[in-house]
């Protein structure tokens, strides 16, 4: 009878080593998560989702009702599914709404779950998925707050979910996913409704008043995020803010605002369909809009983390800056290098991301002397700064100005710096700079091109940008440069031969040369400052992972995992 038993357990192992393998895992030991933080025990899970519906319906008091059916196939390898996470959109929702059953039979365990920040575990018990067996488990809850003043259009409401999905580490196969919306009762017209955030198939069910989102995929596919948009004159309640809290094992707090006509960006990173300029946020979460007063003091560069100009105008501002107090200076312009003009001791007192830009730039100083002395192959590098040194810089600054933003109100101030951009615009055509640093601040507009042309003639450049650009572009000892005095006593240099140098010009070219790939900068900061929080298992089944969303409308999220 042992070597039966024997016999047999082997065979589960190779059958389960071979659908690994067949579905080219790339780690098997990713199908193993302990049971408890306490417990040296591993169980390995594999499962398939054939189909998940959801349905939401929008109560007048702004909550809404969700109603989980999930199907989950439990191979004959996998071990027994005995408790699932379900995660709720918000910190609101409410543990003893909760119900849940397995095949029809209640399930009365439930409790607060200990590996989701915001969600339920549902302790299968008896009913537990034993390995080769099906079953269907449904879930409903109530979770208040979660209808919204809708940004796009006036005297709407609006209502936005995504669906759960389970770990690509345990699940696997198809999916047939749903998302139905239901209405108050008094909303009898379905064309009222209309459809937000999603491209996916919809079908507008006037016979059952109801909106259905569908797609086939893969049951961890985090992608599935669609939403309605009804008069407000339906509901009683509506919010005007949303926080989506963090979710998963890096308990990593993910937060967004609305958004108002595509101006703000982020990022559901990989699952939201929102404008380009959304998919560009990388402020952290942290920062917010309400309470507090305006941050005044912040340099040009903070100033553009704020109101997140990209990284790269960001970049060139950090090096414009260090340029204008004498940090570095340019060393030759093509390729672009630059040159630390401090000592070692001097830069011990520079704030971090200073730091880093010289270390990159004197990591740049050694490659190019290997190259030079033969001792390396291939191409000169284009950048004058090791890449990882930017990144290092950007996420240092972003830290810093997010420090000095405890406190204060967000909205506020990007509206103060908003209109200081247009003052330096005006001391610039008037010369009057009564702002210093008219010239950086102006290069935070990112119109700035046209509106350069349209006032240039009246400029006078800050000597330290002439000495670094004028002289390496048109040499120290050619004429065109005259020493001038402004309204207000401020000396400048002025440029007299219209067309040579604009600083627009030069300032894109900085911004083109010192970032190699935008996108992959911009994406390995938002990874730090805005992290996608991700699933995880646990003794048993699969839920989805944690949820961040944002769209014009507020949001609604579901997730869990185990």
């Amino acid at each position: 009878m042992k070597k039966k038993a024997k016999i047999l357990f082997l065979l589960i192992i190779f059958s389960n080593l071979l659908f690994v393998l067949t579905t080219n895992t790339n780690n098997i030991n990713a199908l193993k998560e302990p049971i408890n933080s306490n417990s040296s025990e591993f169980r390995a899970y594999s499962f398939a989702v054939p189909y998940m519906y959801t349905d939401v319906t929008i109560k007048k008091d702004g909550s809404i009702d969700i109603s989980y059916t999930i199907n989950f196939t439990n191979f004959i390898f996998g071990d027994t599914i005995d408790i699932v996470d379900i995660g709720f959109p918000n910190k609101h929702y409410k543990l003893r709404s909760v119900q849940a059953w397995i095949d029809g039979y209640e399930i009365t365990d439930i409790r607060k779950s200990e590996y989701i920040s915001i969600g339920v575990e549902i302790h299968l018990g008896s009913h537990s998925i034993l390995p080769g067996e099906s079953a269907i488990l449904e879930v409903k809850g109530n979770n208040p707050k979660m209808v919204f003043k809708d940004d796009t259009k006036e005297n709407f409401a609006s209502c936005v979910f995504r669906q759960t999905w389970f770990s690509s580490q345990f699940a696997f196969g198809e999916t047939e996913r749903r998302v139905r919306f239901y209405f108050p009762e008094d909303l009898t017209n379905i064309s009222e409704v209309e459809k937000r955030v999603s491209d996916y198939s919809v079908d507008f069910s006037r016979a059952s008043n109801y909106v259905e989102f569908s797609k086939s995929s893969t049951p961890f596919d985090n992608d599935f995020y669609v939403g309605v948009g009804i008069p407000s004159k339906y509901v009683d309640r509506m919010y005007s803010e949303f926080w989506v809290y963090h979710f998963g094992e890096l308990v990593a707090q993910v937060l967004f605002f609305l958004m108002f006509f595509g101006f703000f960006a982020f990022f559901c990173y990989g699952f939201c369909i929102l404008p380009i300029k959304e998919q560009k946020r990388y402020l952290p979460p942290t920062i917010k809009s309400t309470g507090g007063a305006v941050r005044m003091g912040l340099k040009p560069s903070e100033a553009a983390i704020i109101l997140e100009k990209p990284l790269t105008l960001v970049a060139s501002l950090v090096i414009y800056e260090m340029m204008s107090e004498g940090l570095i200076s340019v060393k030759q312009k093509d390729p672009l290098r630059f040159k630390v003009e401090i000592s070692s001791k001097e830069k011990s007192n520079l704030p971090t991301y200073q730091k880093h830009i010289i270390n990159g730039i004197k990591k740049r100083e050694k490659s190019d002397l290997k190259w030079e002395r033969g001792s390396v192959s291939g191409a000169r590098p284009h950048d004058p700064f090791d890449q990882d040194y930017i990144r290092k810089a950007l996420l240092s600054l972003i830290k810093e100005t997010t420090k000095k933003m405890k406190g204060f109100n967000l909205k506020k101030t990007k509206k103060y710096y908003n209109e200081l951009i247009e003052r330096a615009w005006i001391d610039m055509k008037e010369e009057r700079p009564e702002l210093e640093n008219a010239f950086l601040w102006i290069m935070i507009d990112e119109d700035y091109d046209d509106r350069m042309k349209e006032y240039y003639d009246d400029y006078y450049y800050p000597s330290w940008y002439v000495y670094h650009y004028h002289t390496h572009y048109y040499g120290r000892n050619r004429g065109g440069l005259e020493k001038v005095e402004g309204k207000s006593g401020f000396k400048r240099t002025k440029i007299k031969d219209r067309g040579k140098i604009i600083p627009g010009l030069d300032f894109k070219r900085i911004q083109k040369n010192i970032v190699r790939s935008p996108k992959k900068l911009l994406s390995s900061v938002k990874s730090k400052t805005r992290p996608i929080s991700r699933s995880s298992g646990r003794s048993g089944g699969g839920g989805g992972g944690g949820c961040a969303c944002a769209c014009a409308c507020a949001c609604a999220c579901a997730g869990g995992g185990r």
